[in-house]
């Protein structure tokens, strides 16, 4: 599975064989969020979410150290957990 989406929690590859290379674009989460991402080599890439109606985006990656930029500014998340408020079609990317 590339997303899940259950309860207001979006989950990228949540139970994916990291061995599979994958990408897509504008899944459709919970909360009317589009997600975008990738995996490569059994690492992701770049994550974007667009937020279409604003709100918060509750997020779990398959990682820790998050470089996350939203609002304008690149932040260090130590965890693999992120809730994020946002305003319709504000931007969040995950390195």
């Amino acid at each position: 599975m590339a997303m899940q989406s259950h309860q207001g929690l979006i989950r990228l590859f949540p139970c994916w064989d990291k061995k599979l290379n994958a990408k897509f674009k504008n899944l459709r989460a919970d909360g009317a969020f589009l997600v975008s991402s990738e995996i490569q080599n059994g690492k992701v890439g770049t994550t974007v979410i667009r937020s279409e109606i604003g709100g918060t985006a509750h997020i779990l990656m398959p990682y820790s150290g998050l470089e996350v930029t939203y609002r304008g500014t690149t932040k260090h998340y130590p965890g693999n957990r992120l809730d994020l408020e946002t305003e319709p079609n504000e931007i969040i990317t995950i390195a």
